[in-house]
């Protein structure tokens, strides 16, 4: 009995003649450390969510009646087909019903679903409670995202036996039913993270029940045109060959838009329920690049297979200038107050403010990361003019040189590429003007409030008030136009028509501009460069604000800990040399 107390407060016996107690140990697998990464990386929130969910009575409600219906349909489908013609389509005619049928539940109820889960925690003010906690805030939208999908695989549980059986039916093939639930599956992940960018949006009860009703009305009309799209477009008339490469661009486009875009949602969502002085810009911005880098790389393959015609040049430079300009009024409406924090990342030299700065939050930073983002797409539009011959596949130019005679039929005449040329740097030069007039209203009005706006309410105001500027300049425009040089019967181009981006850019590029139209424009960029040059200069000075140094305690907090025991008290050492 005496030796215990020596051994405890010594601890220094000799370790080879005792043997080490392990308390608690188990012999783990590379399946059990897998499911421990994966319990980790998982947040409590898909926990919580994934067993409030399938716990709920409309769950329980839908999956039985989607059993119900599904059984229903089956029967009857069999019961109909009783002839042989008949039989010749029972595969169709049952795809057909299960494709229309999984669209309510991905289509309406899991969407309107998620987007509830994120208001309740608004209205119940449970938000607060989880953003204190050690999860971020993107971790709390994928969770409610990650709910969302496993509902979405039970209800596909449901409908893969019959949609799988149809396939050893007549008049249906293996591709049509995979791209049916491929193309029904990705509209519902994109319509749930569209009710979770609303949830996130709304921060008051009033407007969440006017954007609740229009949300479900949304989803109702999008359903009824998944119905008309099954029954006419899928299954009526089939996919065709998706081997083409025209059809594989084309396909490569619409999962690139509709990807890019819900990541977009997604990231601003999150970025809507974190805490005042993070970093809530940086992510959204880099989502943007990445969906402006996917649409080049569209017009890359789509210019190898389909020479484009003038027109399509200049309509896809307003397609540019139209997403830029609503992505740089929701920008320039940020508030320019930043917190300490987000001081302190900024870059140190001046050549990385000079471009990581673009990302950084801040409206001045914002407008001119639109505006780099704007005139690259421009520039980038403009080569594919020039270079468009080049960057045609080699198999197609032979193609087309055995069946038309000519490398390049549908190539651009050389006195067409001045029209396109005017035309594209409309559609740059007007988006340029109406951002810069934004940038220095918010800057004299928006800004410079008393009252600190809550999160979100700035983007829209500059975002609402920019578009009512566009649109009623615009009709302004036709209106005049139309009272004053089309009393006498004229309805030629004037000058009260540069006032309207549409008109000018149509007779840019069309056939009918003619070089009057030139001179208008060249005497418009006078006073548009009176104001886009100060624009420009005043947000630059965002970009010359060094960083704050960060405090010792911050870095202190900041470093890892390393967990150090002084000698004597870890357990091997307590437990393991005990007689």
């Amino acid at each position: 009995m005496s030796e215990l107390p020596v051994n405890l407060q010594t601890g220094r016996a000799d370790k080879s003649s005792k043997l080490k107690l392990r308390i608690a140990s188990e012999k783990t697998t590379r399946l059990d450390r897998f499911n421990d990464w994966t319990s980790e990386f998982c947040s409590s929130i898909l926990v919580k969510e994934t067993r409030q969910a399938l716990k709920s009575r409309q769950f329980v409600l839908t999956y039985f009646l989607l059993l119900m219906v599904v059984a229903s349909w089956t029967v009857l489908c069999f019961a109909w087909s009783s002839g042989e013609e008949n039989i010749a389509e029972m595969g169709r005619n049952l795809l057909t019903g299960l494709l229309m049928i999984m669209g309510f539940p991905l289509g309406i109820i899991i969407p309107f679903a998620a987007y509830r889960s994120l208001v309740r925690e608004f209205e119940d003010g449970t938000i607060q409670l989880i953003s204190i906690t050690t999860m971020r805030p993107s971790q709390i939208v994928i969770g409610k995202f990650g709910s969302a999908i496993l509902q979405m695989l039970v209800y596909l549980s449901v409908l893969a036996p019959c949609v799988l059986f149809t396939y050893l039916l007549r008049g249906v093939s293996l591709p049509e039913i995979l791209w049916g639930v491929a193309i029904g599956v990705s509209c519902s992940i994109c319509l749930t993270i569209l009710g979770l960018f609303l949830g996130g949006v709304i921060n008051s009860r009033a407007m969440g029940i006017g954007i609740s009703v229009l949300f479900i009305l949304l989803l109702g009309w999008l359903f009824v045109m998944w119905c008309s799209f099954v029954s006419e477009v899928l299954v009526g008339r089939g996919l065709g060959d998706i081997a083409v490469q025209g059809a594989q661009a084309a396909i490569f486009g619409l999962f690139a838009f509709f990807g890019s875009t819900a990541a977009l949602l997604l990231v601003a969502a999150a970025s809507q329920i974190s805490f005042a002085a993070d970093n809530q810009a940086t992510r959204i911005r880099v989502t943007m690049l990445i969906q402006q880098l996917l649409f080049w790389a569209f017009l890359g393959m789509m210019l190898q297979v389909v020479p484009f015609q003038n027109e399509v040049f200049w309509v896809l430079a307003m397609f540019i200038g139209h997403y830029w300009l609503i992505m740089g009024f929701l920008m320039i409406g940020e508030s320019p107050r930043r917190s300490r924090r987000v001081q302190r990342t900024l870059p140190q030299t001046l050549a990385m403010r000079s471009v990581a700065g673009l990302l950084m939050p801040g409206p001045g930073r914002g407008f001119l990361f639109a505006m780099a983002m704007l005139w690259s797409s421009g520039g980038v539009l403009l080569g594919m003019v020039l270079f468009q011959e080049q960057l045609q596949l080699a198999s197609y130019r032979a193609e087309m040189l055995n069946n038309w005679g000519a490398v390049r039929p549908f190539a651009l005449a050389p006195g067409t590429y001045w029209k396109v040329f005017n035309a594209i740097g409309a559609c740059l030069l007007y988006p340029s003007l109406f951002l810069s007039i934004g940038y220095l209203c918010a800057r004299w009005r928006l800004h410079r409030g008393r009252f600190e706006l809550a999160s979100g309410i700035g983007p829209a105001i500059s975002l609402l008030a920019g578009a009512l500027f566009v649109g009623l300049l615009s009709l302004a425009a036709v209106v005049w136009h139309l009272s004053w040089t089309n009393y006498g019967g004229r309805s030629d181009y004037s000058v009260v028509c540069l006032l309207n981006w549409y008109w000018t850019v149509y007779e840019l590029g069309s056939r009918n501009g003619n070089s009057w139209t030139d001179v208008l424009l060249a005497f418009f960029l006078i006073p548009s460069g009176v104001l886009i040059v100060p624009a420009i200069v005043l947000a630059s000075r965002e970009l010359l604000q060094l960083p704050l140094a960060v405090p010792e305690r911050v870095t202190i907090d900041q470093q890892k800990p390393v967990a150090r025991l002084p000698a004597g008290e870890s357990i091997d050492e307590i437990f393991g040399e005990l007689k």
